[in-house]
């Protein structure tokens, strides 16, 4: 998502337009990526569950440390998007 803000031309400059940037990002993410993403995050939450809550990195397999590895590269990157969006509307 990040990539696809900075991509944008002209950047944004009201609120409104922001808005409407960031609809548009959305709307075009793959249904794939999202799909992928809503189960991932189910896989983790029901580890979660199943080990009683606390870290249970250590108790899954390589292929799932790999997605988590993955999804935390993603959050840090929606974490920027979300920072550059403060900047910009203040």
């Amino acid at each position: 998502m990040l990539q696809a803000f900075h991509k944008l031309y002209p950047k944004p400059k009201t609120i409104p337009e922001l808005k409407s940037a960031m609809q548009q990002i959305w709307d075009d993410l793959p249904q794939t990526t999202i799909n992928k993403a809503v189960n991932d995050f189910r896989k983790r939450l029901n580890k979660c569950v199943s080990v009683g809550g606390g870290h249970f990195e250590h108790t899954m397999s390589t292929l799932c440390r790999n997605i988590l590895t993955e999804l935390f590269a993603v959050s840090q990157n929606v974490k920027k998007f979300c920072f550059n969006l403060l900047f910009i509307i203040s």
